[in-house]
């Protein structure tokens, strides 16, 4: 008997608008040859994209992943997000509860979330079934504002641009830097730090995207 798992993880975006981070988020996706995505698509931004299919009612969501079909789906509601969001959660812990490997991915956390104690089923997906084979995508602008759950267990966290420096000094206190290194991140050239919670290291990178102020010239 073994007790071996195929583990996934959680990893952490954050930015600015426009900095760079869902971008980097679907790089790492399609790097990792996901079969199955489930995207809670606040922004209708991800059901534009070539593959994924759009998903506007929770009932139909609930009975893809019930059947376990797999395939790349942006689930985009309207209303009240906090409690639909609830809803996609518990759908998609069904879903790799029975079949296992799957990307979910959360854009702007802090839309969906408050800074108290994760709601039920999101905290459930953050805790619970990453031994499962579920890798989880959290995304958000402002996670000072956003539930500390996902954050607090991420195996990595990708830091573009903030808006603001109190969201730096935020991030500074996960990652151990100067709350400048985070500030002063270059915009234009999509400049990013990439932290590895496994051997507590930063590495500043950049994505393979042309410079902002080079496409206007």
């Amino acid at each position: 008997m073994s007790l071996a798992t195929n583990d996934g993880e959680i990893r952490i975006y954050s930015g600015r608008s426009r900095s760079g981070k869902t971008a980097k988020c679907l790089i790492d996706i399609e790097a990792g040859k996901f079969e199955t995505v489930f995207v809670f698509d606040i922004e209708a931004q991800w059901c534009e994209i070539k593959g994924f299919k759009k998903i506007t009612s929770l009932t139909e969501f609930k009975k893809i992943c019930v059947s376990g079909k797999k395939g790349k789906y942006a689930v985009v509601v309207s209303g009240d997000l906090k409690p639909e969001f609830e809803k996609f959660c518990k759908c998609v812990f069904h879903y790799a509860s029975y079949f296992g490997r799957c990307a979910i991915v959360a854009e702007e956390l802090a839309s969906v979330t408050t800074t108290s104690k994760a709601p039920p089923a999101w905290g459930d997906v953050c805790r619970r079934i990453l031994k499962r084979g579920a890798w989880v995508f959290a995304i958000s602008q402002r996670w000072a504002e956003a539930d500390k759950t996902a954050i607090g267990n991420a195996s990595k966290i990708f830091m573009f641009q903030p808006a603001t420096l109190t969201d730096a000094r935020y991030l500074a206190d996960k990652v151990n830097l100067n709350e400048s290194d985070i500030f002063n991140l270059d915009y234009d050239s999509y400049q990013y730090i990439e932290y590895d919670n496994g051997n507590r290291s930063n590495e500043f990178k950049k994505l393979p995207f042309p410079n902002k102020k080079a496409k206007k010239s």
